[in-house]
Formats: C-alpha cells, sequence, structure tokens
C-alpha cells in the first residue's frame, strides 16, 4: 500500500465592481469582473433607491444594461449586491453602490 500527501492550492477571488456605467457608452453593461469565483452559487442583483430590484441573475457572465421590464432605468445611484461562494468554500458578499449614467 502507498499512500501521498493531499496538495490543496486555493486561489482568493478577485473582484472589481466599477461605481459608474453608461448604457450608451464603451461599457455598456454593469457586470462585477471576477476571477476564481465559483459559478455554482453566484447571485447578483441590483436594487433601486426604494429597496425594489431592477435585476437579478445567477450567471457569472451576465450583467445589467439598465433597464428594468424592457423600459430604461433612470439616471441614478442603484445598489448592488454579489455573493458568491469561494473554492474554499467560504460564502462571501460584496455590496455598494453604482451610478447609473444616462
Amino acid at each position: 500500500n502507498s499512500t501521498s500527501n493531499i496538495a490543496e492550492a486555493y486561489q482568493d477571488p478577485i473582484v472589481f465592481i466599477p461605481n459608474a456605467f453608461k448604457p450608451a457608452g464603451v461599457h455598456s453593461i454593469f457586470l462585477p469582473v471576477t476571477t476564481y469565483v465559483g459559478i455554482s452559487e453566484y447571485e447578483f442583483d441590483v436594487f433601486n433607491r426604494w429597496g425594489l430590484k431592477e435585476f437579478s441573475t445567477t450567471n457569472l457572465g451576465e450583467g445589467w444594461d439598465g433597464t428594468h421590464a424592457g423600459h430604461k432605468a433612470e439616471f441614478g445611484v442603484y445598489v448592488y449586491l454579489v455573493r458568491f461562494k469561494t473554492s474554499k468554500g467560504d460564502y462571501i458578499e460584496r455590496k455598494g453602490t453604482v451610478t447609473l449614467i444616462r
């Protein structure tokens, strides 16, 4: 019989979240840029100033285009919430604000 050592290589997640975007501009989608984030338990939500959900996805590559129910969202500040699971099994939550520029 032989046994070997278990080697575990974990990467800490890297997350960049912009603080403003312009749907008619160069970067027309509000999307967190992530590396080493698990896709199985990812959630990204955007809320308006009254706490109503404007956008929600569990797809890592999908972002908010500044619309809600087919209509353009108004200029202003919105709140985002990003939740995901790391390779170590820890849950991380990032929240903040983003400005929608028209």
